[in-house]
C-alpha cells in the first residue's frame, strides 16, 4: 500500500476511534422531571433532576398520581435540551424507552459560559453528600424562594451588603439568618430595608463561603435564597461569572412548542449548584472559605 494511502487510512482509523470514544463517553443529564420516571435497571430507581445517564439507558413512566402528567427533559453534556417526553394522564406512556443520542451541535450555538461549566457543575452536584447543594432541585417541600435573589455578594470583615439580594424585596424590618453549608448555628442580624442601597449588616464570625439566607418580615412572612459570600479580591470575578451563567440559562425557561422548556425551579437549582461549584472549584475558590462549608474556628 502506498504511503499516502497508509497515512490516509491511519487518519480515518484515528478519527473513527475518537468519534467512538466521544460517543461512548457522552453524558446525558436529566434537566427536568415531573411525575415518576424509573430506570429499568436497577429496577425501580427513580430519575431525579441533574442525574447523569448513559445513552441507551432504559427507563419507563410510572403513574403515581392519576391527576399529574409526567414530563422528562434531557440535556446533552453542553447543557442543551434535546429530548422531551410528555405523558398525559389519563393516557400515560406505555412501555420502555431509551435515552437517545443527541445530535451533534456546533459550539457557536451554545453560550460559552454554559459550554464551559455545565458538565463540571453537574458532576459536582452529583457528588453532593450533604443535601445542601441539591436541596432546591429534588425536594418538593424545599423553600423555592420568591423576591430574595440567589447571588454573589462581597464580605468585608464581619460585614456584608445585602442590597443586591434584596433588590426586589418590599421595604420592611427583617430578621436575617445566614446558615452555612454544614450544620452549624446560623448567624443572625436585623435589617431595616428601605428599598435603597446600601443595605449592610454585621454578623460576628461571618467569613467567605456559601450560605442559605432566610428572611422573616414584620408580618411573619419568610423568604429563602442562597448567597456566595466572597472576599473583596474574588468578588468581581465570581459576580461576573455568575451573571454570565444566569444569562446563558435564560433560554431554558422560555416557552417552546417542542416540549424542551425547563421549569424555573430546575434552572434555579442548577444556578445554586453553580454558586457552590464556584466556591469549590480547584484553584479559584474564595480565599478564607472552608471548602466543606464550615466556618473557620
Amino acid at each position: 500500500m502506498r504511503p499516502f494511502y497508509q497515512s490516509a487510512l491511519r487518519l480515518v482509523v484515528t478519527l473513527l476511534a475518537a468519534a467512538m470514544s466521544t460517543m461512548a463517553a457522552e453524558s446525558i443529564v436529566v434537566a427536568d422531571v415531573t411525575g415518576r420516571w424509573e430506570r429499568v435497571s436497577p429496577a425501580g430507581q427513580v430519575l431525579t433532576r441533574y442525574q447523569i445517564l448513559p445513552v441507551k439507558e432504559k427507563f419507563r413512566f410510572v403513574v403515581s398520581n392519576p391527576f399529574v402528567p409526567g414530563t422528562l427533559v434531557l440535556a446533552d453534556s453542553n447543557g442543551k435540551p434535546y429530548f422531551s417526553k410528555i405523558c398525559k394522564v389519563p393516557d400515560p406512556c406505555q412501555g420502555v424507552f431509551e435515552v437517545p443520542r443527541p445530535m451533534p451541535t456546533t459550539s457557536s450555538t451554545i453560550p460559552p459560559a454554559l459550554r464551559r461549566a455545565f458538565k463540571p457543575v453537574i458532576e459536582f452536584m452529583s457528588h453532593d453528600d450533604t443535601g445542601f447543594v441539591n436541596a432546591l432541585g429534588n425536594v418538593p417541600s424545599a423553600p423555592q424562594g420568591g423576591a430574595l435573589l440567589d447571588i454573589v455578594l462581597a464580605v468585608s470583615g464581619d460585614s456584608i451588603d445585602l442590597c443586591e439580594s434584596f433588590g426586589a424585596m418590599n421595604p420592611d424590618h427583617y430578621l436575617v439568618r445566614l446558615s452555612p453549608r454544614l450544620p452549624s448555628p446560623p448567624l443572625t442580624a436585623q435589617l431595616d430595608w428601605t428599598g435603597a442601597c446600601p443595605a449592610p449588616i454585621t454578623m460576628k464570625g461571618l467569613t467567605p463561603g456559601i450560605y442559605a439566607i432566610e428572611t422573616t418580615a414584620s408580618n411573619g412572612g419568610t423568604d429563602t435564597a442562597y448567597i456566595l459570600a466572597c472576599s473583596p479580591e474574588q468578588y468581581t470575578t465570581a459576580k461576573n461569572e455568575f451573571r454570565e451563567i444566569s444569562v446563558a440559562t435564560e433560554a431554558w425557561v422560555r416557552p417552546r412548542s417542542d416540549g424542551l422548556t425547563i421549569q424555573g425551579s430546575a434552572r434555579r437549582g442548577f444556578l445554586v449548584g453553580y454558586l457552590h461549584w464556584l466556591l469549590d472549584r480547584p484553584g479559584t475558590g474564595t480565599p478564607g472559605a472552608d471548602k466543606a462549608g464550615k466556618r473557620p474556628q
